[in-house]
């Protein structure tokens, strides 16, 4: 990532994506409502009736949703415009950047995180080949996911229904222990394909923890690398992406 100019008091940094590692960064960085300014082109209708043209144009979005294509070496920042050519654009519609490598683009934030910035000034020092098995979990629900620095791969989501409180709590263990034994199968048959240099498992309350102190239990289970627990907010997918853009993964 080539950081080409740095407006700390107006929270802006202009950047140029040089590889695909960038792009990733980028895709953990940018959050919905902050504002992105990038050389685009939209198709423009001149004349009613016909299907218009592509123009190229500067325009500035407020970001609502970013997703990542790694096979198509793509980032898609999709927001509402704010600022462009009044003659073009109108005002409060959407657009999509579609963000590539050699990409120039400025990011503005009310407040940058110091993880963030690090992301950025640090993204070539990613390494490609480090791959992460991330486990979102709480009561009854986990997604599990891999990642690399550059690419994201959701593995599966499991389902149990677990007994409340007011049931014996032979019941409930009973449940829990078959909700674990569900995910531990999908963990250690992904860890015997795939060399997994960290295991994160996050996710709300203490489930994180029991499900941890159960993996360790387990003689199959041979695991040589981390294990880092951290606090999410669920056991969905979204919780694998609020722990990514968080300082957990740098």
């Amino acid at each position: 990532m080539k950081i080409l100019n740095i407006n700390q008091k107006q929270g802006e940094i202009k950047v140029k994506t040089e590889n695909l590692n960038d792009l990733w960064s980028l895709y953990n960085v940018i959050n919905k409502d902050d504002k992105i300014i990038s050389l685009t082109q939209r198709r423009v209708v001149l004349k009613e009736g016909t299907r218009g043209e592509r123009k190229l144009m500067r325009l500035k979005l407020q970001v609502e949703d970013v997703s990542f294509h790694e096979f198509s070496n793509r980032l898609r920042i999709k927001g509402r415009i704010l600022e462009g050519p009044e003659d073009f654009v109108s005002f409060g519609s959407y657009h999509t950047f579609n963000v590539e490598i050699l990409q120039e683009l400025t990011i503005i934030k009310e407040k940058w995180l110091n993880h963030e910035l690090k992301r950025l000034k640090e993204s070539s020092k990613f390494k490609s080949n480090f791959i992460i098995f991330i486990i979102a979990i709480e009561t009854g629900l986990a997604t599990l996911a891999l990642i690399t620095n550059f690419s994201y791969k959701r593995i599966a989501t499991i389902r149990k229904n677990i007994p409340g409180k007011r049931y014996k709590q032979t019941y409930r263990n009973k449940a829990l222990d078959e909700f674990f034994n569900d995910i531990q199968k999908v963990l250690i048959e992904n860890i015997k394909n795939t060399k997994i240099n960290l295991i994160i498992i996050c996710g709300p309350g203490n489930t994180k923890d029991h499900f941890s102190n159960f993996l360790r239990k387990i003689p199959e289970f041979n695991f040589t690398g981390n294990i880092e627990l951290c606090q999410a907010t669920s056991g969905t997918e979204s919780a694998i992406r609020e722990t990514s853009k968080s300082n957990k993964l740098f």
